[in-house]
């Protein structure tokens, strides 16, 4: 069974509202648990705008939307979409990898983004409007399947018994500390007694 996606980037600066123009789509094949995001050709606006986000150490941001045919048979989560980001300077040396979640039933609920080079370069070249090569091609996706149960799953996890309250010397000794304390009392009634 396979599975249509729509993939939308944001190349808005960060703190400022998300500008989501389409990216690609996604094709998933369930039956081999992978995928693959389509390449995307890139304006020079949008390399510019890429260009300004490397530049201020913005985020780079990916959502992926349910087509109305997938609607019918899996359930996304957050009213159809998913939204992850990464540092845009990540995607300058590393390839782009994406992750999918889904429960034991199939249905998608989350998404990993990253990059295979983490690494930000402390140099940047001002004004290259150049795209990283990661960008300009296919993405091949990978999907990771919860184990059992309905979604969402909760591990079981067996209690500790609980601990007894530990009673204090006194509360524990009471009766050696009264027996000594009659014998004290018995010896130095004892003394005077003499």
């Amino acid at each position: 069974m396979k599975s249509d996606y729509i993939v939308e980037h944001s190349l808005s600066p960060t703190g400022e509202e998300s500008d989501w123009q389409l990216r690609g789509r996604l094709l998933i094949d369930h039956t081999s648990r992978s995928g693959l995001l389509s390449a995307h050709e890139w304006t020079d606006e949008e390399i510019e705008k890429f260009d300004a986000l490397y530049q201020g150490n913005g985020y780079y941001k990916l959502r992926i939307k349910s087509t109305a045919e997938n609607s019918k048979f899996f359930l996304f989560i957050f009213d159809g979409e998913l939204v992850n980001s990464i540092l845009a300077c990540q995607l300058i040396k590393g390839d782009e990898q994406i992750v999918l979640h889904a429960d034991s039933n199939g249905r998608i609920n989350g998404f990993d983004y990253f990059s295979t080079n983490p690494k930000c370069h402390t140099t940047k070249t001002k004004g290259s409007n150049q795209l990283p090569s990661s960008l300009t091609k296919s993405v091949e996706v990978s999907m990771s399947f919860g184990d059992r149960g309905e979604s969402p799953f909760a591990p079981e996890y067996e209690a500790s018994p609980k601990i007894k309250d530990q009673p204090s010397f006194f509360s524990k000794y009471w009766w050696a500390i009264g027996l000594f304390g009659f014998m004290m009392f018995a010896n130095i009634l004892g003394g005077l007694a003499k």
